[in-house]
């Protein structure tokens, strides 16, 4: 009984260690009154067929071409490199410019035991009908 008590200590003491991640994001923001088409082209070692990874973590695939919805936000890559540039990040991934706009975000991520803190340096491309207009 005292070993089990000992182990269950443990693992309570373990699981409320809070470490917090340190990521950089790009987002695309759609600050127009019109649903947009986006047709992504990530480089060939980022493509997984009409998809593309899009974490260097590993953490999974997002589709090459989706729609994002009037004053909405769409993810695009999550990196753990924080000593870059956005457009080098965005350049390395998709083709890609270099108009992005910077926010530090703070947020806990959803897990099974325990809190788990997160902030990013999250760099979002919007779109608007004032980038989208000739000068």
């Amino acid at each position: 009984m005292k070993s089990m008590l000992a182990l269950m200590t443990i693992m309570a003491i373990a699981f409320s260690c809070e470490k917090t991640n340190y990521r950089m994001e790009l987002a695309l923001e759609n600050d127009t009154d019109d649903t947009i088409l986006v047709q992504l082209y990530p480089k060939a070692q980022y493509q997984h067929g009409d998809s593309y990874r899009a974490s260097d973590r590993g953490s999974g695939y997002l589709s090459a071409k989706f729609k994002i919805e009037p004053g909405s936000f769409a993810w695009l890559f999550t990196s753990e490199n924080l000593d870059q540039k956005p457009h080098d990040l965005a350049s390395k991934v998709f083709d890609s410019n270099s108009i992005w706009e910077y926010e530090h975000r703070k947020f806990n991520e959803a897990t099974n035991f325990s809190q788990n803190p997160v902030e990013t340096d999250t760099y979002t491309f919007t779109i608007s009908l004032e980038k989208l207009s000739p000068q």
